[in-house]
């Protein structure tokens, strides 16, 4: 059973990432929206009562036809200074919106190139798996790993073929090197055809980003090289005076 099927994700429980679930961005920006509103509507109408407080002290003082007049005028101008105010507002709210619109598009275009790339495959892993196609029908691939003493690997993602003879090949080259799919069937080849394979992380990385295919190896790896040589070499020997 995979441990990632059943291991405990600390996020489930994390508060920091359940509050951002909960106060997403869009959440943050309306709730601004609305108290920007109500305050700016408060300072409209404080303003307007503040501007023509004179205005209603009078009121008592004035006459029926003149109270309607005045109150009619007064209702005309808050009406405007409030109508102003929501022009603004959608104005602003319009702009967001178009802005948040036109970069969420943007993103939509970008997930769909990149589902589009995940289907398909990215281009330098299609050419590298034509390649590896290519070699498998040739079988220069397998030749390679059949003529290697030994194959290090990391342990599934990684392998790499070493080449090795006391007069033919003084010095340790790698003859071949493959990752993932092309990994395991290098593998596949070296178990079947008695070559041992060795797990050895570090070693492995380092052939595998530092040495080309059919280079020799660079003096900085000569001694983890030659210490897994050694080891092969006791075991193929071992064997062969095992053998009746």
């Amino acid at each position: 059973i995979a441990s990632k099927a059943i291991g405990f994700k600390s996020e489930h429980i994390n508060p920091v990432s359940n509050f951002k679930q909960i106060f997403s961005l869009h959440s943050v920006v309306e709730l601004c929206k609305s108290s920007l509103k109500v305050i700016m509507l408060s300072l409209i109408f404080a303003f307007f009562f503040y501007y023509y407080a004179s205005t209603f002290r009078a009121l008592p003082y004035c006459g029926l036809a003149c109270g309607v007049l005045v109150v009619s005028s007064l209702i005309k101008w808050l009406w405007v200074g409030v109508m102003a105010f929501y022009i603004v507002v959608g104005i602003l709210d319009y702009s967001f919106q178009y802005y948040k619109i036109r970069k969420d598009l943007k993103m939509s275009k970008d997930d769909v190139k990149q589902e589009h790339k995940d289907l398909e495959g990215d281009p330098q892993m299609k050419t590298r798996r034509r390649e590896m196609q290519s070699e498998i029908q040739s079988g220069s691939l397998a030749q390679s790993v059949k003529q290697s003493v030994a194959v290090v690997r990391n342990p599934t993602h990684i392998a790499v073929c070493l080449g090795y003879h006391p007069t033919d090949m003084p010095i340790p080259r790698v003859l071949e090197k493959g990752s993932d799919a092309q990994a395991n069937y290098i593998v596949n080849i070296a178990e079947r055809n008695c070559i041992p394979v060795v797990e050895n992380v570090e070693l492995a990385r380092s052939l595998f980003f530092e040495v080309e295919r059919g280079d020799k190896i660079p003096e900085t790896l000569f001694e983890p090289v030659a210490a897994l040589l050694r080891m092969v070499m006791k075991i193929d020997y071992a064997h062969s005076t095992e053998t009746p």
